[in-house]
C-alpha cells in the first residue's frame, strides 16, 4: 500500500536518513524503533509532508508519488506526539473542524463525530472544552481526530507518550480494535519496545539507517536463551566470579550485571553462594525482549519505558 525507497535527510553536514526504505501492506502495523535521533522522526514527519526528503521515493498503491499529493494527504490520517488539540473548542469541534479540512461535509462530519466518540467513551464529554480533558482522554481524541475523514494509513509518532499505564492500555486496544475491524494500515513511531512489540512489523533505526527488521518473534529470536539480571552496587567487581560460574560474560548495566543464558534457573544458587553475602539485592529472570535486540545490534540502551 505505501512504499519508501533509498530515503536521505540532510540537516547541513548531518545525514538523518541514510537510504532507509520500508512497506506497509493493507491492515499491517508496522513499528519504527529506536532512540532520539535515530532518524525515525524525520521520516515520520516526511511522510506528514512537514519535511521534503533530498533524495528517494515514496510510492502509494505501486505509483510514485510526492508526500504533499492530495491523493496520499486523503489516505493518511496523523497523529502528533506533541499535542496539536484546540483546547478552548469542544471534542466535537475539534473534530468536525479537522473534518472540513479534509473537505467531509458538515453534516456527515457530525455523523461521523457522534460515532467515534462513542467508540472511545467520549460521548458524555463531547461538548466539553478539551481544555479539561486528561491527558488520557486528549490522546483517544487526538486518535479519533486523525480518522474523521476514514484514512487509510495511520501515521502515530509515539501515540502513548505520557500516559499512565491504564490510558496506555486502552489507546492500544482501541488502535487494534481499529486495526482488526476497519483493516486500517499503522506506521507506529516509538522508542518503546512494549509498544513496537504490539506491531506485526518492527523496523529498528540507529543513526539514520535501518539496523534489523523482522516480525517481533523473529527479532527476539536472535537472543538465544534467557535473560538474567543481579542488582547490586559493587557487583562490578565481581565480574570474573559470574563469569566463571555461568559460563557467559556479563554485561554491566545501570543496576548491576545482565546476563544471558539456557537453564538460568539452574546458576542462580550458585551464584548465591559464590558472592558475597547480601551483595546481590534482586534477581530478575526474564524473556528478551526488543530493547534486548537493539543493545545487542548498538551496545546502547534505548530509552527508559515510562
Amino acid at each position: 500500500m505505501l512504499a519508501v525507497e533509498s530515503m536521505v535527510k540532510r540537516y547541513g553536514d548531518r545525514l538523518a536518513l541514510d537510504g532507509v526504505s520500508l512497506s506497509v501492506a493493507p491492515g499491517e502495523k508496522v513499528a519504527l524503533l529506536g532512540p532520539n535521533g535515530a532518524g525515525k522522526s524525520t521520516l515520520f514527519s516526511i511522510l506528514a509532508g512537514l519535511r521534503h526528503a533530498d533524495e528517494g521515493l515514496i510510492r502509494y498503491h505501486g505509483q510514485v508519488t510526492s508526500a504533499d499529493a492530495p491523493v496520499l494527504r486523503r489516505a493518511l490520517g496523523v497523529v502528533f506526539q506533541s499535542p496539536s488539540l484546540d483546547g478552548l473548542l469542544s471534542a466535537r469541534e475539534n473534530l468536525v473542524l479537522s473534518a472540513g479540512l479534509f473537505g467531509v461535509d458538515a453534516a456527515a462530519a457530525k455523523i461521523r463525530a457522534t460515532t467515534l466518540l462513542e467508540w472511545v467513551d467520549l460521548t458524555d464529554r463531547a461538548d466539553d472544552r478539551v481544555a479539561t480533558f486528561s491527558g488520557g482522554m486528549k490522546r483517544r481524541l487526538e486518535l479519533i481526530r486523525a480518522l474523521m475523514h476514514e484514512p487509510k494509513i495511520l501515521l502515530l509518532d509515539e501515540p502513548t507518550s505520557g500516559l499512565d499505564e491504564a490510558s496506555y492500555r486502552q489507546v492500544w486496544a482501541q488502535l487494534e480494535s481499529l486495526n482488526e475491524y476497519e483493516q486500517v494500515s499503522m506506521v507506529v513511531v516509538t522508542h518503546r519496545s512494549d509498544e513496537a512489540e504490539r506491531c506485526d512489523r518492527v523496523l529498528i533505526m540507529d543513526d539514520g539507517r535501518l539496523i534489523a527488521e523482522g516480525t517481533p518473534e523473529e527479532l527476539k529470536a536472535r537472543l538465544e536463551g534467557d535473560l538474567l539480571e543481579l542488582e547490586g552496587e559493587g557487583l562490578g567487581a565481581y565480574l570474573d566470579t559470574v563469569q566463571t560460574v555461568s559460563g557467559v560474560t556479563p554485561v554491566a548495566t545501570d543496576h548491576g550485571l545482565c546476563l544471558r543464558l539456557s537453564g538460568a534457573h539452574l546458576v542462580i544458587p550458585r551464584l548465591m553462594e559464590d558472592l558475597p553475602p547480601g551483595l546481590v539485592t534482586a534477581v530478575h529472570l526474564r524473556q528478551p525482549t526488543l530493547g534486548d535486540v537493539f543493545v545487542q545490534l548498538t551496545g546502547r540502551q534505548l530509552e527508559a519505558t515510562p
